[in-house]
């Protein structure tokens, strides 16, 4: 239950954290929301001085989330997410709940079915999985609060009621001495300052399974690109600069003023310069150019007076710089190190740059898009934390399943993410074809050299469980009559003849079951 610890509510005004998923409505909120932070928590932790910590860590979340608003690191986020999660037509959320290989009798699969798409309705991820990702990615980590029925309040109703997102800047981790338990402290964003106390087991937290050099806070995959990012700015900064106040030309104009004495020399340059300076100027504001006689400006003519030696007075040009922004080694090295520190090929920059992406073929694939791709599963391990927690404690309160039951079974309880990578299908057609081309290598050795025990475990890589299942396919193929309609069509287009080709047929689970070792069974 949340307990109210400062602050005033008025009359009929509900007690509860701030949705963080939800954009800030009122006036005062956004007035708020970037002064009342919640720094002062005692951790209760022993013989470490960490009272400053949630101020360094609201810091951190700060610095990624301003990160997060470069082009380069919007990018790669969009890509990193983009990646993680994916959309079937068949298929309303992107994950699916596999029950396979859990023990769980039918009856239970069909709840538990029922209760996840209860637990993804509650938050939305069919609308809102790409923002709660993106949070979590930039922040490092995510808390999530839920509230559960109440039958003798809510008719009888069962499980979680809802979910609310909190911003991990105004949610930290405390310990009530009253009690002698720890719980989490939110303050509110409004300006009554309200700081409500929340139990412990109200609350999920969802990590990003990366910790700091002193291994006291959770940080976010961004915190690598921190120096690597500065670099590229100042870069881009210096060779803008050089680009927009060296490159141009300029015209230098050598002003006769004679014999004048200094004061009038002077007077008279000012003139001169007044009547032929260039108005025209560049405001950094706003990347415009735009007239204005008020202040400096970036494309100023040079004026050089020069006294009566028989030469009149004369205009000539300053060569400016040769910097070129489209062609500069230098800015896409630090681009490259940028991508690296955030696990994104940089390929995917340099082919997004040009207007086209090549998916390619396995073998086209490069070794930094495998490296990407188990990022990209680590990623969503990390993830599955904030599912196994909810759909356990959605479980319980339905009295579907007991705590224990479900954590005897959690390691077999499996989420699939849907994904429409083709590098993925590209490499598992690749690998079929190799194998298939590895077996017919080697199918006139089978019952010689090989048997077809070894083959189909060790070429095409056959489990017992799956040369079980597909012996049972194809005997039942066999008594169908499609195996004959196969060999009968085979035979017309005179390709038949080769029995060689049905030796998969000729292994039954019978043999898998009696065969203590891969040779025991041979091609008869």
């Amino acid at each position: 239950m949340i307990k109210m610890i400062t602050g005033n509510v008025g009359i009929g005004e509900e007690v509860r954290p701030r949705d963080y998923s939800v954009p800030l409505e009122s006036q005062r909120e956004l007035a708020a929301y970037g002064t009342n932070i919640l720094y002062p928590v005692d951790f209760g932790l022993e013989n470490v001085d960490i009272r400053n910590l949630p101020m360094y860590e609201n810091q951190l979340i700060r610095i990624w989330r301003a990160m997060a608003e470069n082009p380069y690191i919007d990018f790669a986020i969009d890509d990193i997410v983009n990646e993680m999660i994916s959309y079937s037509d068949d298929h309303r959320y992107p994950i699916l709940l596999n029950l396979n290989t859990t023990r769980f009798g039918k009856k239970i699969q069909k709840k538990f079915h029922e209760e996840w798409l209860r637990v993804m309705k509650l938050l939305q991820f069919d609308k809102k999985a790409y923002t709660l990702l993106k949070d979590w990615y930039v922040d490092g980590k995510q808390y999530f609060y839920y509230e559960l029925y109440d039958p003798d309040k809510d008719n009888g109703k069962t499980g979680i009621k809802k979910i609310i997102q909190l911003d991990p800047v105004r949610t930290k981790l405390s310990f009530d001495e009253e009690l002698n338990e720890e719980c989490y402290i939110f303050k509110d964003i409004e300006l009554k300052n309200v700081l409500l106390k929340i139990p412990k087991d109200s609350i999920i937290e969802v990590d990003s399974g990366l910790m700091d050099k002193f291994h006291q806070i959770w940080i976010s995959y961004l915190n690598k690109a921190y120096i690597p990012l500065n670099q590229l700015n100042s870069l881009e900064d210096a060779a803008l600069i050089y680009k927009i106040a060296r490159a141009p030309e300029r015209r230098v104009f050598y002003i006769d003023v004679g014999q004048l004495p200094k004061s009038k020399a002077e007077t008279y340059m000012k003139e001169v310069i007044r009547n032929c300076r260039n108005k025209v100027e560049y405001d950094p504001s706003t990347g415009k150019l735009k007239e204005s006689a008020l202040h400096m400006s970036l494309l100023d003519d040079i004026y050089l007076p020069r006294s009566a030696d028989g030469r009149a007075t004369e205009v000539s040009t300053m060569q400016g710089g040769n910097a070129s922004i489209g062609n500069m080694e230098d800015l896409d090295y630090f681009k490259m190190k940028l991508f690296r520190t955030l696990n994104v090929p940089f390929s995917r920059w340099i082919e997004m740059d040009n207007g086209a992406q090549s998916l390619g073929r396995t073998s086209e694939i490069t070794r930094d898009e495998l490296k990407y791709r188990k990022f990209i599963v680590r990623l969503r391990q990390c993830y599955e934390t904030l599912f196994y927690q909810l759909l356990k404690i959605q479980l319980k309160a339905k009295n579907i399943v007991t705590g224990k039951e479900f954590e005897d079974q959690a390691d077999n309880i499996q989420f699939i993410w849907i994904s429409d990578s083709m590098y993925a299908e590209f490499r598992d057609l690749e690998i079929l074809k190799e194998r298939l081309d590895a077996l017919g290598s080697v199918e006139d050795y089978l019952g010689k050299y090989f048997s077809i025990s070894w083959a189909r475990r060790n070429l095409l890589k056959q489990t017992d469980e799956d040369i079980r299942r597909i012996t049972a396919e194809i005997e039942a193929e066999e008594k169908s009559g499609e195996m004959d309609d196969m060999v009968d069509q085979d035979e017309s287009d005179g390709e038949g003849g080769d029995t060689k080709l049905a030796w998969v047929q000729k292994m039954s689970p019978s043999d898998i079951d009696g065969a203590n070792d891969p040779t025991d069974v041979l091609l008869s």
